[in-house]
C-alpha cells in the first residue's frame, strides 16, 4: 500500500498502525532531522491559524459592522453640517491658515488657552444691518402659549433671506447682535486663484479693468446693501408668520465701513456640565469704529457709508440727492448702483462664481473644535436632531457688561482681552452661569451673560447674577489697572432659542429684559452695577438696593415710548454679621439666619433661651419619623430625633462631659466631613442645623 504523507509530529510513526507497509522500514528514505524548536513554532503557528479562522466573523457580521459604521458616519456628517452653521467662514479659514488644535486633548485644548489670540489679520468692508419691530414682536407673542415656537418662526423667516443674499455676494455673517447682524466682506484676489478663468473681472461687468481686491469687496457690500433694503426694508413679519393677528414691520437701518479687520479668538475655560473649553472670537477694527460714528445719522430705509469706503466705490455708485447728512463729511447716504457700469445680476454672478470658501471648511475631523464655539446643551440637541427644543421663553437673569476703554488693536489690548474673557468666564462658571455672547461695537467689548439657561438653572438665579457683578468688579481691577466696567442686570421671562437661518445661527437671548440690560449698562458709572425691578424683588436678603431716578422709556430711535419711567436701582452688599458660628452668648448662629435663600427673610433671631423661626422649622420638620433625610441623619448620630433639642436655643458649654457616643464607623466617631447634598427646597439646611446642634 501507498505510503500517506509524513505526519508534522516529531516522531511519529510512518504508518498509523505503527506496523511496516510494502517498503521496509530500512528502504524508506530518512527526513531530514529539524530543531524541536523550529518544530514547536511550526505547530503554534498552526494553532495560531485555526484559532484566527474561528474567530473570523461571519458574513453576516461583517455586514452589520459596515451597516453600524456608514450609519454612524452619516449620523456625524448631518451633526457637522448643522453645527458648521454656528462657525462663520473666516473661523474656518483661519484654522486652515493657522492651523488650530482640534482634537481636544487637555494638551492641545491647553494649546487652544496659550496660542495665537488674533487669528485673522486682513481687509474688508463691514456691514451692520439693524431692525427695529423686534421689541413689538416680542410684546406681541411673550404672552401667547406657543411664543417661543412663533417667534422663532418669525426669526427664520426673516433671517433666511437676509443671510441667503449676504453669503450669494461673499458675505460672511460674523455675529448676531440681538435683532441686528454684523457682516464682512473680505478682500480677496480671486483672479489669483487656479480656477479663475480671467474672461470676466471679479466685480462681474464684462469690458471693464479689474478694480482690484478691496475695491472690489467694498462693491459687493454695497450692492448687497442696496439689494437688501429693496427687499428686506417693511418686512411684513405677520404675512410670513400665520399665528400673529397685529401687523408687525421690520424696518432696516443699514450701515458701511472698510478697512483693517482682526478676529480674535479669545478665552477656553471649561463651562460647568462642559465637556471641553468654551472658545468666543470678536471681530475688531477700523470698519467698526466708521460705523459707529454713523449711528445717529441713518434713518428707516437709509444706508450709511463711511468715507474711507465711499472713496473705493465713488465711481461705481450713486450717492442719495434728496436728503443731505449736514455738517458731516466722514458719512454718505448710498442711493443706488451706477447701473450704466454695475449690476446686481453680474456682480451677484462674479461673487457666487469666484467663491471658494467651500476649500477650507471644517471637516468631520475638525468636529471637536466646532463643539468650542457652541454651548454643550445646543451641541447636544444638534446631535439629537432635536434643535426646535431649544425655542423657548424661559425666566432668566442676564448681565449685559460693557468695557469701553479696552483697545483690542494692539498687541497688548489683544492680551488684556484674552485675560478679561478668560477670567469673566471663570467667575461666571463658579456661580453656574452661562456667557452667552462677546462682542465690540462702538461702545467697546460686550459682554452677556445668562442665568437660567439649560443646563443650568437655581431659585436665586437674580441674587447668583448680582452677586457676580460683584466679583467682576473685582477682575477688571486685578486685570489691569486702566480697564473700567459697567454692569447691568435684569430678571424676566425672555426669548431663549435660535436665531438666524439653516446657513448660519446663534444660540441667543432676546426679549425687553436684554434690550433694559444694555441700557443700564450704559447708564451705570464706570465700576457701577444697576438693576431693575425684577431683580430686586427676587434677590434675598444679603443686598440691599438703592432706588435712583427713573430711566425715560425710549425707543432705538431715542423717541419716547411712555411717560412713566423704568424704576432702577443699584445693589450693594449687606455688611456680613461677625457673630456667625459659636457666638459670645454660647448660642450657634448659622449664616443662612441673616441671609435666606430664595427671596426669604432673616430670622430676627431671639435671646437665650427663647426659640426663632429657624428653630421651629428645623423641629418641625426633623420630627416627620418617615422622612429619608433624617433617618440617615439620625443613623449617624445615633438614637432617635428629640423636640426638646429645638425647645429653645442652646447653650453650648464646651466643658461639659461628652453624653453619649455615636455609633461606629459614623464620621461623629473619629471625625470627617458631612456632605449633604439634594434638590432645591428638600430640607438641607434644615439637616444642617440638626446635625450641629443635636
Amino acid at each position: 500500500s501507498r505510503q500517506g504523507p509524513p505526519s508534522r509530529l516529531l516522531g511519529a510513526p510512518a504508518c498509523c498502525h505503527g506496523h511496516k507497509g510494502a517498503m521496509a522500514a530500512e528502504e524508506q528514505p530518512k527526513m531530514p532531522k529539524r530543531h524541536p524548536t523550529v518544530a514547536s513554532l511550526e505547530f503554534a503557528d498552526e494553532k495560531r491559524r485555526r484559532e484566527q479562522i474561528e474567530r473570523r466573523p461571519s458574513q453576516d457580521d461583517t455586514t452589520f459592522d459596515l451597516n453600524v459604521q456608514r450609519w454612524f458616519n452619516e449620523r456625524n456628517e448631518e451633526t457637522r453640517k448643522l453645527a458648521l452653521a454656528f462657525v462663520p467662514w473666516v473661523l474656518q479659514e483661519s484654522f486652515f491658515v493657522g492651523g488650530m488644535s482640534a482634537k481636544g486633548t487637555a494638551k492641545e485644548n491647553s494649546s487652544l488657552r496659550e496660542g495665537p489670540i488674533v487669528i485673522h489679520r486682513g481687509s474688508g468692508a463691514v456691514v451692520f444691518v439693524e431692525a427695529s419691530g423686534f421689541e413689538r414682536l416680542t410684546e406681541v407673542l411673550q404672552s401667547k402659549d406657543n411664543g417661543a415656537e412663533l417667534l422663532s418662526r418669525c426669526l427664520r423667516g426673516y433671517f433666511t433671506p437676509l443671510i441667503s443674499l449676504i453669503n450669494e455676494y461673499r458675505g460672511d455673517v460674523v455675529k448676531f447682535s440681538g435683532d441686528a447682524i454684523w457682516a464682512y466682506f473680505p478682500q480677496v484676489d480671486d483672479a489669483a486663484h487656479p480656477k479663475f478663468r480671467g474672461v470676466v473681472p471679479p466685480h462681474g461687468s464684462y469690458g471693464l479693468k479689474d478694480l482690484g481686491p478691496m475695491p472690489t469687496a467694498v462693491l459687493r457690500a454695497c450692492a448687497c446693501c442696496i439689494e437688501l433694503n429693496k427687499k428686506m426694508n417693511n418686512f411684513r413679519v405677520h404675512e410670513t408668520c400665520p399665528g400673529i393677528e397685529e401687523e408687525v414691520f421690520f424696518k432696516l437701518k443699514t450701515f458701511l465701513g472698510s478697512g483693517m479687520v482682526n478676529i480674535l479668538r479669545l478665552g477656553g475655560e471649561v463651562p460647568p456640565k462642559g465637556e471641553g473649553p468654551r472658545l468666543e472670537y470678536v471681530m475688531a477694527g477700523a470698519p467698526i469704529e466708521q460705523i459707529g460714528k454713523g449711528l445717529g445719522v441713518a434713518k428707516e430705509g437709509e444706508i450709511v457709508v463711511s468715507r474711507e469706503a465711499w472713496a473705493f466705490v465713488k465711481e461705481c455708485v450713486k450717492e442719495k440727492e434728496d436728503r443731505q447728512v449736514q455738517g458731516r463729511s466722514d458719512v454718505h447716504l448710498l442711493q443706488s448702483m451706477d447701473d450704466n457700469l454695475y449690476t446686481f445680476p453680474t456682480i451677484k454672478h462674479a461673487a457666487i462664481e469666484n467663491d471658494n470658501r467651500t476649500e477650507k471648511q471644517f471637516r468631520l475631523s475638525e468636529l471637536p473644535l466646532i463643539k468650542m464655539y457652541m454651548a454643550a446643551a445646543v451641541f447636544k440637541q444638534i446631535e439629537y436632531g432635536t434643535m426646535e427644543y431649544l425655542n423657548e421663553m424661559r425666566q432668566v437673569s442676564m448681565i449685559f457688561v460693557v468695557a469701553p476703554k479696552l483697545d483690542v488693536l494692539s498687541e497688548e489690548g489683544a492680551q488684556t482681552a484674552q485675560n478679561l474673557v478668560r477670567s469673566v468666564q471663570r467667575a461666571t462658571y463658579q456661580h453656574e452661569g452661562l456667557v452667552n455672547k462677546v462682542l465690540i461695537d462702538d461702545k467697546g467689548m460686550r459682554f452677556l451673560i445668562v442665568f437660567g439657561l439649560p443646563p443650568l438653572v437655581h431659585t436665586d438665579d437674580p441674587t447668583r447674577a448680582v452677586l457676580l457683578c460683584f466679583d467682576l468688579v473685582e477682575v477688571f481691577k486685578q486685570t489691569s489697572p486702566n480697564l473700567v466696567g459697567k454692569f447691568g442686570v435684569t430678571s424676566g421671562r425672555s426669548y431663549c432659542g435660535m436665531c438666524g437661518s439653516k446657513e448660519r445661527m446663534e444660540y441667543t437671548v432676546l426679549g425687553d429684559c436684554v434690550d433694559l440690560a444694555a441700557k443700564l449698562s450704559l447708564k451705570a458709572a464706570d465700576m457701577a452695577i444697576l438693576c431693575d425691578e425684577a431683580t430686586k424683588n427676587h434677590s434675598s436678603t444679603e443686598l440691599i438696593f438703592n432706588a435712583l431716578a427713573p430711566m425715560p422709556r425710549l425707543d432705538k430711535g431715542g423717541n419716547l415710548r411712555s411717560s412713566e419711567g423704568i424704576p432702577n436701582f443699584q445693589p450693594v452688599k449687606k455688611a456680613q454679621k461677625k457673630d456667625v458660628g459659636l457666638c459670645a452668648n454660647k448660642v450657634i448662629r448659622f449664616p443662612w439666619h441673616d441671609a435666606p435663600f430664595a427671596g426669604g427673610h432673616a430670622s430676627s433671631g431671639s435671646a437665650p433661651g427663647g426659640k426663632n423661626d429657624n428653630m421651629r422649622k428645623t423641629s418641625d420638620l426633623c420630627s416627620i419619623k418617615a422622612w429619608e433625610g433624617i433617618v440617615q441623619v439620625q443613623e449617624m448620630l445615633g438614637g432617635s430625633f428629640d423636640k426638646k433639642t429645638f425647645a429653645q436655643e442652646q447653650i453650648i458649654d464646651l466643658s461639659a462631659p461628652e453624653q453619649g457616643k455615636p455609633p461606629e464607623g459614623s464620621p461623629f466617631e473619629r471625625g470627617g466631613i458631612v456632605l449633604i447634598e439634594g434638590p432645591t427646597g428638600m430640607g438641607k439646611l434644615e439637616l444642617a442645623e440638626h446635625l450641629v446642634i443635636a
